[in-house]
């Protein structure tokens, strides 16, 4: 009897009605969240990421960019102001808005700080130049891997740039730069689980601390960039678009292996305080949580903001590949090569069909015009570490160079 009453009340009919209601009642549920914001009812995805920001101290009436010597001119609680900017968020289906809107300018504007004085020693003697005439490279000490092949690399930058200055960092006086400037970040930067997460992070410190041109080991450097200190504030350069397009689907994606730039720079500021959201929406990868993905994320937004750019003081300046990385991985290549020659009838996206072509153009080699100033090897020591066998002191190398952070004088 109750099994036969049953059968006339769930009838597919009322089934149905009943899951058009329960629909529309949670469809109203969530807008009633999402218009409500996070001052009373917060998602789960942003409760916890505040939660982490907040226990980790990186969230603090400080801001993290800052180095503890500046003066602090006015404050605001950073942690009530990320909840309201994010108000109107449902990270659930878009977690990359979260780095996005903190960079909201209301939230810049209440943040007004005076920056250390850089000593003047750090800039050349010419006072034309924008960005100092420093090469910044790292290892995880001071003896230089495989010698036969980084060495003459390393070479290159003080042979195109004699009366440059050379600063070689190590593990231990990144963490002293970190430890120093930016205790907020010490414990982040700690945790990171590999050290090529600590070796991105470390670049966009010291740029930012210092200023000057940031190169990776296996970067070799073609011409001197001498001009490009005085025409340029800040120099961020894409990846060849055939590869990010191939393994990101990216038409633009910022690299990180050269970067040049003025100390103090406010977009480096803005790559810095987005490191602790990207550390745990970046998904375990490292392109995403330190690298590519994430500059070019920041390189987006900060290209849409009113700056006010007298003098290209505040400009960042994004050349395509040709300028400082022409040549492609060649693993990329061998990819591009299997995709465009034998599954190119299956190819249906026009923007590959046109790589496709030039790449097919170019036999499937890596070509370096005249006008490239450097030239990036892709040797990837985080993916395939180098034989620590053979090694030379950098010492050896670069007779002059500078070990160590440079303490400022607040």
């Amino acid at each position: 009897m109750i099994l036969s009453r049953l059968k006339r009340f769930f009838t597919p009919w009322k089934i149905l009605q009943f899951a058009v209601f329960m629909t529309f009642l949670i469809t109203l549920w969530e807008l009633y969240i999402l218009n409500k914001g996070l001052n009373s009812k917060e998602s789960i995805v942003t409760q916890n990421i505040l939660k982490q920001l907040k226990t980790q101290n990186i969230i603090t009436t400080k801001a993290p960019f800052v180095p503890t010597s500046a003066k602090l001119i006015q404050t605001t609680n950073i942690y009530d102001h990320f909840k309201q900017l994010h108000g109107m968020v449902d990270l659930r289906r878009n977690p990359t808005t979260l780095n996005m809107t903190i960079f909201n300018s209301s939230l810049l504007n209440k943040l007004v700080y005076e920056d250390p004085q850089v000593p003047m020693r750090l800039h050349s003697d010419n006072g034309s130049t924008i960005i100092p005439q420093i090469i910044h490279q790292t290892w995880m000490d001071e003896n230089i891997p495989d010698p036969d092949l980084y060495s003459k690399w390393i070479r290159s930058w003080q042979s195109n740039h004699p009366t440059w200055s050379y600063w070689f960092w190590t593990d231990n006086s990144a963490r002293d730069l970190i430890k120093n400037y930016y205790p907020q970040f010490l414990e982040l930067y700690d945790k990171y689980p590999l050290s090529i997460h600590r070796a991105d992070a470390l670049r966009y410190f010291v740029l930012y601390t210092y200023g000057g041109v940031y190169v990776d080991l296996d970067m070799e450097s073609l011409k001197p960039l001498d001009a490009l200190t005085t025409q340029h504030a800040c120099i961020i350069p894409r990846e060849p678009m055939q590869q990010s397009y191939l393994v990101w689907k990216k038409t633009k994606l910022a690299s990180n292996a050269f970067m040049a730039c003025r100390p103090h720079h406010p977009f480096f500021k803005m790559v810095i305080q987005s490191l602790p959201e990207s550390n745990i929406i970046g998904r375990g990868k490292i392109v995403e949580k330190t690298g590519p993905v994430m500059l070019q994320r920041i390189v987006d937004y900060y290209s849409r903001q009113p700056i006010e750019q007298e003098n290209n003081y505040d400009k960042i300046h994004s050349p395509d590949s040709s300028y400082f990385l022409p040549t492609l991985d060649k693993d990329a290549i061998a990819k591009l090569d299997q995709m465009c020659k034998v599954r190119i009838k299956y190819v249906t996206d026009k923007t590959m069909l046109s790589l496709c072509n030039d790449m097919i153009k170019r036999n499937f080699s890596n070509i370096v015009t005249r006008k490239a100033y450097t030239n990036h090897n892709w040797v990837h020591t985080y993916v395939m570490p180098p034989d620590q066998t053979k090694h030379v002191n950098i010492r050896e190398i670069i007779k002059n160079v500078k070990l160590g952070f440079l303490k400022i004088n607040s």
